[in-house]
């Protein structure tokens, strides 16, 4: 019981800072087309400082580059076979657009703007949180890929040139060049500019949230059908799933307690918000990515703590 409190306090936290967005929202102090430059801070200088700041503090040491490489590895795996998963799954949707979309909310992550920040305050700078971080970095080359593909609906759409400028790539390679080097050791001044750059994304991106509820029809929201499959296959299906069978082959072979942790968390976190993003930059199902943003941010409070206690059990 005491770590499905923990983690419930934590996630409910982060979830609640996006009420003074949504009160915003609904005074209308702030307008829905104000909302794409807060969006922006968040996407290039929040996220990508957060990704610099802990790759920076990351132990490069031994069995711990070891446990990242499987990490990193297990990450592409997992987001590429839940890729092709949710083909099937998705068959009773007669819509491209929303074929597209519902796919993508089913397998892409919040892992920057949620996953991350979580595991840092659950589990601090460990291992766990750089199984994340690298985790977070890795598939989101993938969702860029496979989320440009599926909600574009044109595979010409993908541009390996904006794959590889990803931000939060670039940050990561930076972030491992002043690791290595030591180059925060003579100045230390570089964690603590990119510590207040970094402690931004959950606060901002939060608020952002709020604002997009603000301007969301609730009735019509808890009437969308396709919201409660999409958020069961997401924050219930695939994580058991994903969970499960890493337990299972734990029985056989040690898997570190931090890749089966960093997992956990790096996939059980709602849809990622660049699902509003795309459906918005490529004319899609908008309403419907806003719609299982919004809903498997809501539920992941309680589907994150439920699952994360079943975990502690287990292992």
């Amino acid at each position: 019981m005491g770590t499905f409190i923990l983690m419930f306090k934590n996630v409910f936290i982060f979830v609640a800072l996006a009420i003074p967005g949504f009160i915003l929202a609904k005074s209308k102090m702030i307008p829905q087309d104000k909302t794409v430059s807060i969006s922006k801070i968040i996407t290039y200088v929040g996220v990508p400082f957060l990704i610099l700041d802990s790759t920076i503090r990351m132990d490069f040491g031994g069995d711990t580059l070891i446990v990242l490489i499987i990490a990193g590895v297990l990450s592409l795996v997992v987001t590429s076979l839940a890729f092709f998963a949710t083909k099937p799954l998705t068959t009773g949707f007669d819509d491209v657009k929303r074929w597209g979309v519902a796919r993508f909310a089913m397998f892409s992550s919040n892992n920057g703007f949620l996953g991350i920040p979580l595991a840092r305050a659950v589990f601090g700078v460990s291992d766990v949180l750089s199984v994340v971080v690298i985790a977070n970095v890795l598939s989101n080359i993938l969702f860029y890929a496979f989320g440009t593909y599926l909600i574009s609906g044109d595979k010409n759409k993908i541009s390996v040139k904006n794959i590889l400028l990803n931000p939060l790539l670039i940050a990561f390679i930076l972030g491992v060049i002043i690791n290595l080097t030591g180059a925060n050791n003579y100045l230390p001044e570089i964690t603590t500019y990119t510590g207040y750059l970094s402690s931004i994304v959950t606060p901002l991106s939060m608020i952002l949230l709020g604002l997009k509820m603000g301007a969301v029809d609730f009735k019509e929201l808890i009437k969308n059908k396709n919201m409660y499959y999409v958020s069961s296959i997401k924050l219930i299906a695939f994580p058991v799933i994903v969970i499960g069978v890493l337990v299972a082959v734990h029985q056989f072979i040690q898997i570190p307690y931090a890749i089966i942790m960093g997992l956990f968390i790096a996939f059980s976190m709602p849809t990622a918000s660049v699902c509003t993003t795309f459906a918005d930059q490529f004319n899609s199902d908008t309403k419907g990515a806003v719609a299982y943003t919004l809903s498997t941010t809501i539920l992941s409070i309680l589907t994150i703590s439920v699952l994360y206690a079943i975990l502690t059990i287990i292992i």
